[in-house]
């Protein structure tokens, strides 16, 4: 169903303060309007910032009047797949547990996303929760949101403070805890080794090693933040992941990567994967 939404004016909360005008218009209007036809709105000067023409990545600030023309928007009236898993929430922080399949961001290839569910489940907040990291589609695990636009610029700058770990399985045998070092270069088809790449930095911790399937469950802790750093680095070194098609490792039918352990400056949180038997067991808590 279509439906037409008319002239909106609305006035910058302090929580969206700083925002860039196109991030905020794409929040407000649900991902109803494709970023590329916001982006001529906003040139074309049909978007006004008080009363006025305005550039997309204005820094709005609070109490400027922002309006929005009216548009056609499609109203979906199938309930997603997925629901929100809130682990924690405060007032300036939201953590979700993801589940595998979820993509983050809407595509041609994502009938549903986080970002859409975010958008419909926080209808009537002044700032949608953002993703402060990102969670590969089938990676399955603790994700950590902002509820406000100074925390998620906080967030980003000190980083360095907030400790991620991974479980996961990967072929073959690994004896012995290791500091994995290279420079990940992404090219348009895969991710490769190069110096041109970015440096990329994980410590791999071997919990317990199946002899009968000759795999082993690791603990991954990652230091730098790079594009699927850690299926690029092990996969790279003939041990992938269980179920990653990157590297034609199609063992399980899920990709084995779980973001089990989230520590921020004042709490640390677990979530425990759903992987069936034998690769998840109450008896494997006790190795972590």
């Amino acid at each position: 169903m279509t439906v037409k939404k008319e002239v909106q004016t609305l006035i910058v909360p302090p929580a969206c303060a700083q925002q860039k005008l196109i991030s905020f218009l794409k929040q407000k209007t649900k991902g109803e309007i494709p970023y590329s036809a916001l982006m001529r709105l906003i040139r074309r000067g049909e978007v006004r910032v008080n009363k006025r023409r305005s550039k997309p990545f204005y820094r709005l600030q609070a109490g400027d009047e922002v309006r929005i023309p009216p548009y056609y928007a499609s109203q979906k009236e199938t309930a997603p797949p997925f629901s929100l898993h809130i682990v924690f929430e405060d007032k300036n922080l939201l953590v979700l547990e993801k589940p595998a399949g979820l993509a983050l961001h809407k595509g041609s290839k994502t009938p549903c996303s986080l970002q859409e569910m975010l958008l419909n489940h926080f209808v009537d907040k002044d700032f949608v929760p953002t993703p402060v990291h990102r969670l590969d589609k089938e990676t399955s695990g603790l994700l950590l949101l902002a509820k406000n636009f100074a925390t998620l610029t906080s967030l980003q700058k000190n980083w360095s403070q907030v400790e991620k770990r991974y479980l996961a399985w990967v072929k073959g045998e690994i004896k012995k805890e290791t500091i994995l070092e290279d420079y990940l270069l992404k090219t348009p088809h895969k991710i490769v080794f190069s110096p041109q790449g970015k440096k990329a930095i994980s410590r791999v911790k071997p919990l317990l090693f199946l002899k009968s399937k000759q795999i082993t469950l690791l603990e991954i802790k990652i230091l730098t933040g790079r594009t699927r750093q850690i299926r690029a680095q092990l996969g790279l070194r003939n041990h992938p992941l269980l179920g990653d098609k990157k590297f034609k490792e199609f063992t399980t039918p899920f990709l084995a990567l779980h973001a089990y352990y989230l520590k921020l400056p004042s709490k640390a949180l677990y979530s425990y994967p759903s992987w069936p038997k034998p690769y998840w067991q109450e008896r494997f808590k006790k190795l972590i």
